[in-house]
């Protein structure tokens, strides 16, 4: 499946859905949403040259928090 026009980023995306994470498309991103219920933009036409890594950053935002069992504090803002 075409996630991003990124191919590092379809990469990415396409690895975490094989892990059980759930991705959904939106009118102009699609939304990736982890185990925990947390979710991720994806960006669909990355025009900024930092976007992948600022992607990869934030799925390990999300992994950390799941691996260690902590949820955010309520109202916290979204990683990323």
């Amino acid at each position: 499946m075409h996630y991003s026009r990124d191919k590092e980023i379809s990469r990415i995306v396409d690895a975490l859905v094989k892990q059980g994470w759930i991705y959904r498309r939106g009118r102009k991103h699609g939304v990736l949403v982890a185990p925990t219920g947390r979710s991720l933009a994806v960006p669909g036409t990355p025009s900024d040259h930092r976007a992948m890594r600022n992607f990869a950053h934030s799925v390990r935002l999300l992994e950390a928090c799941r691996g260690s069992g902590a949820s955010p504090a309520p109202g916290a803002p979204p990683p990323g």
